[in-house]
């Protein structure tokens, strides 16, 4: 992995058995508070994980349930809701008897029930639903600024660009709302917001050529943010569709999911 500050990217290389030549990727740099406080280098995809096991972290706190989340990790990422302990320590202090992994997978194998698959069929379709509506407001959203631009452009159009700009931070906080029914969609959502962000914390150039930048930058991020809802739609409806014929099919198409 090669980390390129002065571009803002991180460049992957891979090297599988199962692959002829190595894969390469290239993906937008973003930023994590570390353990020492200060910023450690991600991508957007783990930064999706990183918002996870923070959420899942508060989400058990706030059931009451009594398990210890531990963070052992070296130099990493600081998780919010998590024990951060060297792992040689962790070590030390919990591991104190040998671990035989093929005695704990086969129990878990001899414990395993049949998936529900009318409920993760209509868990789906919920996401499906939750998709167009953030698709929907995304939409809205950059209507929204592509008005507030051309109010901009007209003499005594400051106090209706107010307005529109108020418009657009309520869709904003209607679409984080609606994001919350389907998770997936925090990866688009986080590289679209995060690099919206890291643009508006930079020194943004004066006057009305500065504005126009900043409309563009909130153009662009959502306009991503709409492509990447349309794009896993499909996906999700033909999801749906394939699951549905297989809960009246019985447990051999259960076996093979």
């Amino acid at each position: 992995m090669k980390i390129d500050r002065e571009n803002g990217k991180v460049s992957i290389e891979e090297d599988y058995v199962t692959l002829k030549d190595k894969a390469r990727s290239k993906f937008d740099l973003l930023w994590l508070k570390g353990l020492d406080g200060k910023p450690v280098p991600s991508k957007f995809d783990w930064v999706t994980f990183h918002q996870w096991f923070e959420n899942y972290a508060a989400f058990l706190k706030s059931e009451g349930f009594a398990v210890r989340m531990i963070n052992a990790t070296e130099g990493g990422a600081y998780i919010e809701g998590m024990e951060h302990t060297a792992l040689a320590e962790v070590i030390e202090k919990y591991v104190k008897n040998e671990i035989r992994l093929e005695d704990i997978i086969a129990q878990a194998v001899a414990k395993r029930t049949s998936p529900d698959l009318p409920l993760i069929a209509l868990s789906i379709d919920e996401m499906h639903k939750g998709l167009k509506e953030i698709g929907r407001i995304a939409d809205a959203i950059n209507r929204e600024v592509s008005q507030l631009k051309k109010e901009l452009g007209r003499e005594g159009g400051t106090l209706e660009a107010g307005r529109k700009a108020a418009r657009v931070k309520r869709l904003e906080e209607e679409l984080f709302k609606a994001a919350e029914s389907s998770p997936f969609i925090w990866e688009t959502l986080m590289a679209s917001i995060c690099e919206l962000k890291e643009y508006l914390r930079g020194d943004a150039d004066a006057g009305s050529k500065g504005i126009e930048k900043d409309i563009e930058a909130i153009q662009t991020a959502y306009g991503k943010l709409a492509k990447g809802c349309a794009k896993f739609l499909p996906v999700l409806t033909r999801a749906v569709a394939s699951l549905k014929p297989a809960t009246a099919a019985g447990p051999a198409i259960q076996t093979a999911i």
